[in-house]
């Protein structure tokens, strides 16, 4: 639905995600293929914001914020994320790359060198979509609707992002 740096957040805001997302990386607990942060105050106060809720009106209509705000790590060998779809309570996602340092930590700030960890969703009546999120952008979708998954990282990448759940009420809009 939307990729880019996005009007809904702040430069000022990006910046204290990133430094929130910094301080609670201690906090994170692995979860299966990656690790998780959650109860951030700031990242909590963000996702319910007036710029966001103005946004996602526009875009999809009637939404309810769930609550879901929460930090993503993939910074050891072999983190990534199998195909999937998410929870309809968590039916639609803002994701927003705080930081990508690519393997051997070459290249400019949040972008993917060739093997480094992607992210890849699978559109209905679409082939596979890589995206290459730099530093600060976002991507919002229909994550329990659209197929989506993160290729493995590989020794010596970091990859942090702060995740938003929301659930679709009623109709949707194109």
């Amino acid at each position: 639905m939307f990729h880019g740096r996005g009007s809904f957040l702040s430069d000022a805001e990006r910046a204290a995600l990133d430094r929130e997302s910094r301080d609670y990386r201690p906090r994170a607990e692995r979860i299966s293929d990656h690790c998780a942060a959650a109860g951030a105050p700031l990242a909590g106060e963000v996702s319910r914001s007036p710029a966001i809720h103005a946004f996602l009106t526009e875009k999809v209509g009637a939404f309810a914020a769930t609550g879901r705000a929460h930090y993503l790590y993939y910074d050891e060998p072999g983190l990534g994320g199998d195909a999937h779809v998410d929870a309809d309570a968590c039916a639609l996602h803002i994701l927003t790359l705080l930081e990508h340092r690519p393997p051997g930590g070459h290249g400019p700030e949040g972008h993917e060198g060739p093997a480094g960890s992607g992210l890849i969703l699978h559109p209905p009546d679409l082939g596979a979509v890589r995206l290459r999120l730099r530093a600060g952008e976002s991507l919002v979708f229909f994550a329990g609707s659209v197929t989506h998954r993160r290729t493995r990282t590989v020794a010596d990448e970091r990859i942090r992002l702060v995740s938003f759940g929301y659930r679709v009420l009623g109709e949707t809009r194109e």
